[in-house]
């Protein structure tokens, strides 16, 4: 065995309305969430808190791993959502720590691998940011395996399928495509097209998910693994997103560098609700887009200046040509049921948010 590394309450959104099954009864095995436990690693961040959510408003009983759980401003939004007093439970684990790991997951039904490292300050981004998420993701599998867990949902990325050298700006990337690794690496230290963490965090999705695959080929664990689009939205918790965040210097004359770190918006919501949806869906396998288009990130920032016509936000031309726009990316998930909601709401929501918080003038009438 492998063993890598060394506010205000919120009231929850209901998820009926938001998913419809193709046939009900593909998800007999796995409808009856009471009583169930499942793990959700690196619980306290964006699109896990969602996950963690919704997951409990629909009766599971989650099992959270966070660096420290007794940190209440790291966790203390968790302990707000309905039915965290009575089927939450915070551990430390930190995803190189196998031996963590595997206490946690022992018992689980299934697993949610959500925790990856993003260190903007790091030194050495291939060590902290590639090696250390594919340490974590081989030390999740192999104790899931180990622990003869039913089912794995893995967070990819969206970036793990798009750009290659000689892009074809006709291609609508899809599920059967890779990125390469190495145009990253090499693009990462170009100011002007690439955010270095970015570039680094991208190139650590695309290798971890890789192995995911081969342990789930040596194992038979059953992985299915998402790649989600950028996600916009509310924040749960106390620190505001790093997807966010990227809005923010818009109202300060700039905006962050992303042309090969971006493929399309999603709401935040979404993503947690595609990958339950994928847990409670026998027949799902493989890897799944979970996008709400193909757009290029102007889209957004000229959104943001369309909001706010009195802040005098500059429009920004599309700086990703070889992008292929395409309204309807994630055929895959919407065959088995999922509707997207527009992912202006997410953006909306996240810049009203900013407003909440002092960060942003009021949003213009």
């Amino acid at each position: 065995m492998s063993k890598l590394g060394g506010t205000t309450e919120t009231v929850v959104e209901n998820l009926s309305g938001q998913l419809t099954r193709r046939e009900e009864s593909e998800v007999l095995l796995y409808r009856e969430a009471s009583g169930r436990t499942v793990c959700v690693t690196g619980a306290n961040g964006f699109i896990a808190s969602w996950l963690v959510a919704q997951l409990l408003d629909q009766g599971y009983t989650v099992r959270g791993t966070v660096r420290s759980p007794e940190n209440e401003d790291k966790n203390g939004h968790l302990w707000k959502l309905k039915g965290a007093d009575q089927r939450l439970k915070l551990y430390k684990a930190d995803i190189l720590d196998y031996e963590a790991l595997a206490g946690v997951v022992a018992g689980c039904e299934g697993v949610f691998h959500v925790a990856s490292p993003t260190v903007p300050d790091s030194d050495d981004h291939q060590k902290e940011m590639v090696d250390c998420a594919v340490a974590g993701v081989v030390n999740c599998l192999e104790a899931c395996a180990a622990a003869g867990v039913k089912r794995v949902i893995l967070m990819s990325s969206i970036l793990a399928c798009m750009y290659n050298r000689g892009q074809d700006a006709s291609k609508v990337p899809d599920e059967n495509d890779w990125a390469d690794a190495e145009f990253f690496k090499e693009r990462g230290s170009d100011p002007k097209t690439f955010n270095e963490v970015g570039a680094w965090y991208t190139v650590g999705k695309i290798m971890a998910e890789r192995k995911a695959w081969e342990i789930a080929e040596r194992t038979g664990l059953d992985v299915i693994s998402i790649l989600p689009a950028m996600c916009y939205g509310p924040n749960l918790q106390k620190e505001v997103s790093p997807s966010n965040i990227t809005m923010l210097p818009l109202f300060h004359g700039s905006y962050i560098p992303l042309m090969f770190c971006y493929g399309g918006p999603v709401d935040v919501r979404d993503v947690a609700a595609a990958m339950i949806l994928l847990y409670e869906t026998p027949s799902a396998s493989g890897r799944y887009i979970c996008a709400e288009s193909y757009a290029p990130l102007s889209d957004v920032m000229n959104l943001v200046a369309q909001l706010y016509p009195r802040h005098n936000i500059p429009q920004i031309e599309n700086t990703q040509p070889w992008l292929a726009r395409c309204k309807s990316p994630s055929k895959r998930l919407e065959a088995l049921g999922f509707k997207f909601r527009p992912s202006s709401e997410g953006i909306i929501a996240a810049l009203q948010e900013f407003e909440e918080r002092g960060l942003i003038p009021k949003l213009d009438s």
